[in-house]
């Protein structure tokens, strides 16, 4: 299952028409007709693309839900997108609190992130989270993002600022 689209919007879309779920209910018992071995070739080669498209930087990462158990999910050992070769770089969780499945890996602390959006939001098959460095400024500032032209529309009127 070889995928080389032109960009990551492309295998983006590619991947979502290829996952035909038994269930489109919010249900954590949801399966996936795509192997587990198809998942992990499709999230080494996610990386690859986010990379080399500069969505990810050596510190943004992307995991998907296992598509066999869903209430686990696969994202890399902490290492770059553009490295990362094969499922031996890649580790399981748990999403219920982000725990390793079968090592002592910790990977990623950003790994909570993925699993509390991943818990709260059971469709959702798949994270990206990057730091991009045109954001970063923002998440600081206490300046809210305002849309300047008509591509950034979907911000809206009012972007919330969020404080820890």
């Amino acid at each position: 299952m070889a995928h080389t689209p032109s960009s990551p919007v492309c295998f983006l879309q590619e991947t979502q028409d290829s996952l035909k779920y038994s269930n489109e209910s919010a249900n954590l018992n949801q399966t996936s007709t795509m192997s587990t071995e198809e998942t992990l070739h499709d999230l080494i080669t996610a990386n690859h693309i986010l990379h080399h498209h500069n969505v990810l930087d050596a510190y943004g990462h992307i995991s998907v839900r296992n598509p066999t158990n869903p209430s686990r999910f696969f994202l890399s050992y902490s290492l770059a997108p553009a490295l990362i070769s094969s499922a031996s770089d890649l580790v399981e969780y748990h999403i219920s609190d982000a725990s390793p499945v079968n090592s002592t890996a910790k990977g990623y602390s950003e790994r909570f992130i993925h699993s509390e959006i991943l818990k709260q939001y059971p469709n959702v098959k798949s994270i990206v989270h990057s730091h991009s460095e045109a954001v970063l400024p923002y998440t600081v500032s206490g300046v809210p993002l305002q849309a300047a032209f008509h591509i950034a529309g979907f911000l809206g009127l009012h972007s919330p600022i969020h404080r820890q």
